[in-house]
Formats: C-alpha cells, sequence, structure tokens
C-alpha cells in the first residue's frame, strides 16, 4: 500500500511530454531518465507504438493511441512511457510485474508495405530476450527482424535489427556494393554499426574500395554460420571478415570487417616504428592518447608478406 500511494504522489506532482527528459517540480528542473530505450538496426524508419494489454484496453479511451515514435534507421532513442495511475496500481497488485508495457513495430518501407500492414506486436520491454519475426516483402518472400531486449546501464534497451549487421573496424573508406540490385551502395563510416536493409540480406554483395571491389559475398551463407573468420582482398589490400552471431546463436549476424595487423602504443610516449617489406620501409607514427588512452594505427597489410619491425636509433641532444 505504501508503494501505490508513493505512486500516486508522484502522478499528482508531475505530468510530463511524452518523450522528454525533463520535468519541473515545484520550479526544481528535475532531469528525468526514461527507463527505456530502442535502437533500429533494420535499414529502414520504423513506427513504434504502445501495445496496450486486456485490462488497459478496456480502460483506454477510443481516441487514445498510446505512445507512438517515429525512430529513423542507425537512431538510438529514448522511449517515455506515460502510465495511467490504474496501470500503476495493476503492476503493484498483479503477481506478474513484466506484462505491462508492452510496444509493437512497423517498418515504413514502400517494398515491404502490403494492403495490410505488418504490425509485429507483443514485444515486452520489461522481458530480457530475443525474439524473431518474419516479415514479407511485396514479392511475398520472407525475411527475419530481430528484437532483442537487454539491460544496459540499468536500462531496458530493445534493439530492432535487420538479420545482418556490418561494423567497419578499419582505417579504409569501404562501401558494401549490392550486386543484384543494380549495384545500390551502403557506405560503412569507420566504428559505427550499419545493419544490411531488411530485405536485402539473401543478396550477393562486393566490399568497395575506391573503384576497387572483392570478390562475390554471399550474405545468405554469411547468415547460415556461427562464428568464423573470411579473408578477402581488394586491390592487394587484405581484410579480415569476423562473423559472429550475437546472444549465444540466437539473435543478428554482426559481420566485423578488420586489418589484418594492428599496432597500438601502450607507452607513455610517442613513438615511431619502421616497417619493413621486401626491401621497402614504411614510418609509423604511434601517437600516445589523451589521458593515457593510446591511438592506434590500423594497417591492411598481406599475413602473406613477411614484414619485420624495428625502432630507429633514438636522437640524442
Amino acid at each position: 500500500m505504501n508503494v501505490v500511494l508513493k505512486f500516486l504522489n508522484t502522478y499528482q506532482k508531475k505530468k510530463a511530454d511524452q518523450h522528454s527528459l525533463t520535468m519541473d517540480i515545484e520550479g526544481d528542473n528535475i532531469i528525468k531518465v526514461s527507463p527505456y530505450k530502442i535502437c533500429n538496426l533494420t535499414g529502414y524508419p520504423i513506427l513504434v507504438q504502445r501495445d496496450f494489454t486486456a485490462q488497459q484496453e478496456k480502460r483506454k479511451q477510443d481516441d487514445q493511441p498510446g505512445e507512438e515514435l517515429l525512430i529513423q534507421n542507425l537512431v538510438k532513442t529514448n522511449y517515455q512511457i506515460e502510465s495511467e495511475i490504474e496501470d500503476m496500481i495493476d503492476q503493484v497488485a498483479e503477481s506478474d510485474l513484466q506484462n505491462q508495457y508492452l510496444v509493437k513495430f512497423q517498418i515504413m518501407d514502400a517494398q515491404l508495405a502490403s494492403e495490410v500492414p505488418q504490425v509485429f506486436a507483443q514485444i515486452n520491454l520489461d522481458r530480457v530476450k530475443v525474439k524473431k519475426h518474419a516479415i514479407k516483402n511485396t514479392s511475398g518472400e520472407l525475411f527475419g527482424v530481430y528484437c532483442t531486449v537487454d539491460i544496459i546501464d540499468d536500462r531496458k534497451l530493445l534493439t530492432i535489427a535487420s538479420a545482418i549487421v556490418f561494423v567497419n573496424n578499419t582505417a579504409q573508406l569501404l562501401e558494401v556494393q549490392f550486386v543484384n540490385a543494380e549495384n545500390t551502395l551502403l557506405p560503412l563510416p569507420r566504428d559505427q554499426m550499419v545493419p544490411v536493409p531488411v530485405n536485402f540480406t539473401r543478396m550477393v554483395i562486393c566490399l568497395k574500395l575506391g573503384a576497387d571491389t572483392s570478390k562475390y559475398i554471399y550474405l545468405e551463407k554469411i547468415s547460415a554460420n556461427q562464428d568464423f573468420f573470411y579473408e578477402i582482398e581488394i586491390n592487394k589490400l587484405f581484410f579480415i571478415l569476423k562473423v559472429e552471431k550475437q546472444n549465444h546463436g540466437s539473435s543478428y549476424t554482426l559481420v566485423s570487417i578488420l586489418p589484418p595487423v594492428t599496432l597500438i602504443n601502450n607507452l607513455p610516449i610517442d613513438v615511431q616504428m619502421h616497417l619493413l617489406i621486401k626491401g621497402d620501409s614504411f614510418a609509423i607514427p604511434l601517437k600516445l592518447g589523451a589521458y593515457g588512452q593510446h591511438q592506434e594505427l590500423q594497417i591492411s597489410l598481406s599475413h602473406k608478406l613477411y614484414g619485420q619491425l624495428h625502432f630507429p636509433p633514438m636522437q640524442h641532444s
């Protein structure tokens, strides 16, 4: 009963905007942090709405659509649910407290649209799990969409993801080229997760660096494997594809693009190294990052070339 009274007092003091992160109580500006965040990794915008339970549906007015949020691709945002006081009382009274905050979503793309919108419901923001949904394109083909609820920094994070997500961990400006989709290009900025659009996950691709491309890569074969490493070459530069199924194999496939060699300066000073390959010398400055964080230099280098590292003689003043 004390908990219910505490909810009542809180409810009477505030009625904030739906997705606002601040509120004003008696003249004091209080930071309000939503307990939920939603991350969109589908390749398209998504529309997220509150999905009401049977009890909530009875109380809901006809003109009350519920919390609605349009989330663009690659965006992670707060999702604020404004519970009515009856919902709060139900949460305290019911033995199962994990059935109050459900959401549903729809992918907003013409190629995945139909006469009846495909709405995926009953996604529980309070239950940590992975759930796979099947979505149809206009040709009737089925594709997978993964909904994963994790606890990150004491907050619930719902990630809605395509079956394959790339991350470019090299210093190169790479792109994914979809061979059987009129060579459509998907840029891969460094250190950023980029999903393959939901209905592109069975296509044949090349990795593109400038005007050069790799050999064909079959996405369907990549997503069918659990965990493995794969080497590709683009104009004598070699890269490693590290393929990992997330959440112990139950979620989407993360493809990390890595250089074969990474040099990291862990010394407390800036240094310069020389890389010798078949008589050619390459100077490599390795600086120390601010506040003791070291800066890494990533080199695309064939492991088939046998090189050696050495320090040049120190200059004494």
